[in-house]
C-alpha cells in the first residue's frame, strides 16, 4: 500500500479495522468519507492530529489477462545489458540485482547509489505503478509513483509516464513485458548516432511475484 499527501509518500501495510476505515501500520488510521458521484474524502489521522484530504477514486477498469498477470507485486532479481556499435554485438552480461553496479561500472556508467536501485515495483489496475527503492536497505521506503497504460496489449507493450497522467513524449517511454508463471521480463532498447557510429542497448530486467 501507498499513500500519498502533498510532498510526502508513505509505503507499508494495513489492517481493515471497520466500514471504510483502515490502520496503517506505523502511520495512523484512514476513514473513506463517500460522497455523490466520484467524489471522495479521506480523513487521516496520526499522532500529529486529523485532516480531511478531497479525494477522487480512480477507475480501475483494466482487465485482461495480460493485466491481470501485470498488475501485482514484483521483487527486481537480476539484470542483463546488451550493446552493439554499428550491428556488431560489443556487450553481453546479466547479474542479479545486487550486483548490478557492476555491470554498469563495468560498461563505463559511474554506477547508482543504494536509494536509485529498484527493489520492488507494483503495477495497479487504476494505471498508476510504484517503485521501491533500496534493494539492500529494507528500513529505507524512498518510493516513486506514477502512470502506465498498454501501447499496444497483445505485444505486451506499455507506455509509462515520470509524470502522473502524462504521456507526452518528452515525460514517457516504452517498455515490453512478457511474462512466464510467477515471473515477469521487462525490456526497453535504446539508440544512438554519436560521431558516426551507431549505438543500441538492449536493458532487460528480471521480476519475480513478490510472496
Amino acid at each position: 500500500m501507498a499513500f500519498l499527501i502533498p510532498n510526502s509518500r508513505y509505503y507499508g501495510t494495513y489492517t481493515k479495522t471497520g466500514d471504510n476505515q483502515y490502520n496503517l501500520q506505523g502511520f495512523g488510521t484512514i476513514t473513506v468519507n463517500t460522497g455523490g458521484d466520484n467524489a471522495y474524502s479521506l480523513t487521516v489521522t496520526t499522532s500529529s492530529g486529523s485532516q480531511t484530504l478531497a479525494a477522487t477514486k480512480a477507475v480501475a477498469d483494466k482487465d485482461s489477462d495480460r493485466t491481470n498477470a501485470l498488475c501485482r507485486t514484483w521483487n527486481f532479481d537480476k539484470i542483463n545489458l546488451k550493446v552493439w556499435i554499428n550491428g556488431s554485438k560489443k556487450y553481453d552480461r546479466t547479474v542479479p540485482a545486487n550486483k548490478i553496479n557492476d555491470l554498469l561500472e563495468e560498461w563505463g556508467d559511474d554506477g547508482w547509489e543504494e536509494d536509485e536501485i529498484p527493489r520492488q515495483v507494483i503495477f495497479t489496475k487504476s494505471g498508476t505503478y510504484m517503485v521501491l527503492y533500496g534493494l539492500n536497505d529494507y528500513s529505507n521506503n524512498s518510493l516513486d509513483i506514477s502512470s502506465w497504460r498498454w501501447e499496444n496489449e497483445s505485444k505486451g507493450i506499455i507506455r509509462y509516464s515520470w509524470d502522473i497522467g502524462d504521456f507526452d513524449d518528452d515525460d514517457s517511454g516504452l517498455i515490453t513485458t512478457s511474462f512466464s508463471g510467477k515471473n515477469m521480463t521487462i525490456w526497453e532498447e535504446y539508440s544512438e548516432e554519436e560521431d558516426g557510429d551507431n549505438y543500441r542497448e538492449k536493458i532487460t530486467w528480471y521480476f519475480s511475484e513478490a510472496k
